[in-house]
Order: C-alpha cells, then sequence, then structure tokens
C-alpha cells in the first residue's frame, strides 16, 4: 500500500505544480470531473488509463 499512497501523493503534486503554472501562464484552469463521468463516458477513456479520485488544494481552485 506504500506504493500506492506515494503514488497518489506524486499525482497530487504534479497536478497542484501543473494547475498553478497554468494559472501564471494566464490558461483557463479545466472543470473538473467525477469518476461518474467517465464511467458514463467510456469513450473519454482508453483501455490503458488507470482513474483515481485525488484531492488537490489550491488557491486559484478556491476561486472557482
Amino acid at each position: 500500500m506504500k506504493f500506492l499512497e506515494e503514488t497518489l501523493a506524486n499525482m497530487r503534486s504534479a497536478q497542484e505544480f501543473h494547475l498553478e503554472g497554468m494559472t501564471e501562464h494566464g490558461e483557463p484552469i479545466p472543470v473538473p470531473q467525477t469518476l461518474s463521468f467517465y464511467v458514463q463516458n467510456t469513450n473519454e477513456i482508453s483501455s490503458e488509463d488507470i482513474l483515481a479520485h485525488v484531492t488537490i488544494d489550491t488557491p486559484e481552485m478556491a476561486l472557482a
């Protein structure tokens, strides 16, 4: 389980870093989608994708 927890923590960090960069460059932040969205819209994912719920908390997201 430690590997999974580390992976999710790294994903969270990477997402926060990416969103901060988008904000700095004036790019719009994409609207978050729920897991249910991807379950109902299977054309949005491939058989090689892994779906995970990762909560991120950035000041920019609080404004959305």
